[in-house]
């Protein structure tokens, strides 16, 4: 991984290397911005963001959602039990590997409804909400290889 972010150019690096081409978080950010690491997982990563430009202090957390039904289930009952205790603003950012509707879909592995109403009623419950994504409808395939993919931001006050 860090041959591949190598070239950025930040001052302030922090990466989890993937397994095999499974997961792999990357975060890199600039001068002005203190970003302190507060908990870590194979495939998550929360931090406090705060600095001089910042009103207030808020949680980030960077996440590769799994595609396996009971890890994905693990990963987003952590974030609805750590929903009942930040009291900060929050952002959930990454490719969190899962969407609300077969529009968000092409291709790949059956639609699973289950996973749609668990998600978004932890979601609803969390107080977050979903901060639609500018761009690609579609932001990988088997066909499409990138370094930095945003596939969708939860946001939470």
């Amino acid at each position: 991984m860090s041959r591949l972010i190598r070239p950025f150019h930040y001052p302030h690096v922090w990466f989890q290397d993937s397994i095999r081409s499974s997961g792999g978080l990357a975060l890199l950010w600039k001068d002005g911005l203190n970003c302190d690491i507060v908990f870590q997982s194979r495939h998550m990563v929360h931090l406090l963001v705060s600095g001089p430009s910042l009103s207030s202090e808020w949680l980030l957390t960077c996440m590769y959602g799994s595609s396996i039904k009971d890890e994905k289930l693990a990963q987003w009952s952590f974030l609805k039990d750590l929903s009942t205790v930040v009291d900060l603003p929050w952002a959930i950012i990454g490719d969190l590997n899962f969407i609300f509707s077969l529009s968000e879909k092409d291709g790949g592995r059956s639609f699973i409804s289950f996973d749609v109403k668990f998600i978004h009623d932890l979601i609803s419950e969390a107080g977050l909400s979903d901060f639609h994504s500018h761009g690609p409808s579609f932001t990988w395939s088997n066909h499409r290889h990138g370094l930095l993919i945003f596939e969708r931001k939860l946001i939470g006050s």
